[in-house]
């Protein structure tokens, strides 16, 4: 091979093929790094769009957020002056308001509130029933509380009608008051708001009217008692009268019968007169145009006088009439006529309402500065009920007895005359069928001088 030309060809053509596969090799690392380097500027490109990207994406997070924080404070700030208005607009009305969770526990009271249930700040977290106790006014029974329904039936449950709050310290206060729910954005009640009131003032004032409202009507029973007792006092005497009248016309005017008959009218007419000078009384003291002629007086003698003057009407009626010994050293300022005519009303009245055979009993006494008289009796007696209106005009017991009861104005009168003199006329009894007393208290005075120096006399020399 070296000697012939074939090596040197060999050697040509490897040198060929390397030239060849150096110049592909070359040909294949310029494209490679053609290839790398289009790779790196796309990698670049990419990251460099990426970072870009990215923090665009950033920013726009970060704005975002900057944004979201924003409407949280915002939102923040307006949620803090709907509290604050939410607070001042409870803290300023006149309404007390509880508000409970779903649980029934309080969670916030206004000072109205605290200030009628008589809860402070410790109240706060405790269940209701134990800050809100209510009871019914008539029948003292406990009653649900508002909250306890709205959160059973999920609706506003409206007043409660006489309804008492006992306060923390035991004290009651009537209240009004209603229940509504607190709802979320799905409807379900996260709790409930309770709005009550104090109305003791608006029950004091229903109370009074009540009690006018039934005095009406007692009073207007009473009148229509009245006229009807009034038309029958009136007509009893008139047909004595009118028979009497009759007598006169066929007897002799000077005849034993035309006497009796005379009598008769006289007495009858003296009741009529009697019955008519009580309601023009009555009338006079309503307007107050009676007038008391009032002067030293030494009540004792008007006591004896007066019971000697009515000893007769006890006779009749069979019961015991007893003057016990009168303080002759008691003087009053008194219009003798009218302090005659209050002791004549409670003798009649006494008379009126003993049995046969009862007894009734005057004395006369000086107790500090006032002189007593009292007359007891142990007759009909008096129940809490008819003790309680017993001095009122036209007032009639059912105490009644065989004899009539008249129109019922005595006591009134008696009482009333005795109140233009400075006193006082009060009843008292231990019931029904245990008799009645009756005292009438008038202002004493000192005795006049000429009575004081004229007494010992007086007394050596008896009775009058």
């Amino acid at each position: 091979m070296l000697a012939g030309s074939a090596g040197e060809r060999r050697m040509d053509a490897l040198r060929a093929s390397i030239g060849a596969l150096t110049a592909r090799e070359k040909a294949l690392l310029e494209a490679r790094s053609r290839t790398s380097a289009s790779a790196v500027r796309t990698a670049t490109a990419s990251a460099i769009l990426g970072l870009v990207s990215s923090v665009l994406l950033v920013g726009i997070a970060l704005e975002a957020f900057r944004r979201r924080v924003s409407e949280r404070e915002r939102a923040s700030g307006i949620l803090n002056e709907e509290k604050e208005l939410f607070r001042t607009t409870l803290s300023s009305i006149g309404d007390a308001v509880i508000v409970t969770d779903r649980r029934g526990r309080v969670t916030m009271m206004n000072p109205t509130a605290t200030a009628v249930t008589g809860w402070d700040g410790a109240a706060l977290g405790r269940p209701l029933e134990e800050v809100f106790r209510i009871v019914n006014e008539e029948t003292r029974r406990e009653v649900e509380s508002p909250v306890a329904r709205v959160l059973r039936e999920g609706r506003t449950v409206g007043l409660a009608n006489h309804t008492v709050l006992v306060r923390r310290d035991g004290a009651e206060r009537p209240i009004d008051d209603s229940g509504a729910p607190i709802r979320d954005a799905s409807g379900g009640v996260l709790g409930v708001v309770l709005v009550f009131r104090d109305v003791t003032a608006r029950r004091q004032t229903e109370r009074t009217l009540e009690r006018q409202a039934a005095l009406l009507r007692e009073q207007d029973r009473r009148k229509d008692e009245f006229l009807a007792i009034l038309s029958h006092e009136l007509r009893n005497p008139l047909a004595p009268i009118r028979n009497a009248l009759a007598v006169l016309q066929r007897t002799d005017p000077g005849g034993d019968q035309a006497e009796r008959a005379r009598v008769v009218i006289d007495r009858q007419v003296s009741q009529m007169v009697r019955l008519v000078d009580d309601l023009l009384d009555v009338a006079r003291i309503t307007e107050r145009k009676i007038r008391l002629e009032r002067e030293p007086v030494r009540l004792a003698e008007v006591v004896r006088r007066t019971v000697d003057d009515h000893r007769l009407m006890f006779q009749h009626g069979r019961v015991e009439l007893e003057l016990e010994e009168p303080d002759e050293s008691v003087w009053v300022n008194a219009d003798v006529v009218r302090i005659a005519q209050v002791l004549a009303n409670l003798l009649q009245n006494a008379v009126k309402f003993t049995p046969r055979g009862g007894r009734v009993t005057v004395s006369l006494d000086a107790e500090g500065d006032a002189a007593v008289v009292r007359v007891r009796d142990d007759g009909a007696g008096l129940d809490a009920a008819a003790l309680a209106g017993l001095f009122q005009p036209f007032m009639q017991s059912d105490r009644t007895l065989s004899r009539t009861q008249g129109l019922g104005l005595g006591l009134a009168l008696a009482k009333r005359l005795v109140e233009l003199h400075g006193g006082t006329l009060v009843a008292s009894s231990e019931g029904v069928g245990k008799g009645t007393e009756l005292v009438a208290r008038l202002p004493a005075i000192e005795a006049p001088a000429e009575a004081a120096r004229s007494a010992p006399a007086r007394a050596r020399g008896g009775a009058p």
